[in-house]
């Protein structure tokens, strides 16, 4: 794999990372003040 390609798959592997975080982050908004 080349450079670039790996830098890709750490940049898109971070991003999913970021979106779990943010999604685990919003879950205990949504059970803390159910509407």
């Amino acid at each position: 794999m080349s450079r670039d390609q790996q830098r890709l798959a750490d940049y898109l592997a971070h991003i999913l990372e970021a979106i779990e975080r943010i999604d685990r982050y919003t879950e205990d908004i949504k059970t803390d003040n159910p509407s």
